[in-house]
């Protein structure tokens, strides 16, 4: 848990959820996100994922890897560590890498309530999520993805085994949240030289999607979005702080 001092009160809430494999205390290093929350008065919280049946740390985003209740645990962490650190319940959010951008989908379907919004770097929607969640609420959705992500590939050609694959292109993906959201206005911008930025709202419920594909990017959390060498945190925050 990352506190910064002289925290005003009703301060927003982030959670970083890590990829599959990984710790909170390695997102926690290379999101850099401390600094962020330091800067713009918010707390950040790197919890850690229990061990699949390979004894591999992950989030429980519904696969066939573990009967851990990911939902129950992140929802409970996230409604105590307001009551105890005086948060605002209603700008709680997550950002995850990789396996945590699956289970920040996963809370989206299943916990709109709790979390304000998702961020997913090189995640998707996992098969079950993807089947299931055909009567989500609005929430708002940040979608990062590498054109050549082999691990997790845009495209949906993910293997379905574990659980892991079953959603489509994540432009569909992305259409479906913007669907859900009731989006009247899109636009798009292009940052040189490799990144397309896809926006959707509603002016209604001020609920946005924005969709960042990046040409030249695999499955790695991208240094840099938009012009001017923009870290991915602070276009995470940006997004989070809009809301």
């Amino acid at each position: 848990l990352y506190k910064p001092a002289n925290l005003p009160a009703n301060a927003p809430l982030v959670f970083g959820l890590h990829g599959y494999g990984s710790s909170g205390v390695v997102l926690q290093a290379y999101s850099d996100m401390d600094t962020l929350a330091e800067e713009n008065g918010f707390v950040v919280v790197y919890p850690q994922g229990a061990p699949d049946y390979a004894n591999s740390s992950h989030w429980n985003s519904n696969l066939h890897i573990s009967t851990v209740d990911d939902v129950g645990f992140l929802t409970e962490l996230a409604k105590y560590l307001q009551s105890e650190h005086n948060l605002n319940p209603e700008k709680t959010f997550i950002f995850g890498h990789s396996n945590g951008g699956f289970m920040g989908y996963t809370l989206a379907c299943k916990a709109p309530g709790v979390f304000k919004a998702i961020a997913s770097v090189a995640g998707t929607m996992s098969g079950f999520d993807w089947k299931h969640c055909k009567n989500a609420k609005p929430i708002s959705v940040l979608h990062i993805h590498g054109i050549q992500d082999q691990v997790v590939p845009i495209n949906g050609r993910m293997s379905s085994i574990g659980g892991w694959g079953g959603a489509p292109h994540a432009d569909e993906v992305i259409s479906f949240w913007a669907k859900v959201n009731q989006s009247t206005i899109t636009e798009t911008a292009f940052f040189e030289p490799n990144i397309n930025v896809f926006y959707y709202k509603n002016p209604d419920n001020k609920n946005e999607i924005w969709y960042c594909k990046i040409d030249d990017l695999g499955h790695d959390w991208p240094e840099t979005l938009f012009p001017r060498r923009t870290v991915t945190s602070e276009v995470i925050w940006q997004f989070f702080s809009r809301l």
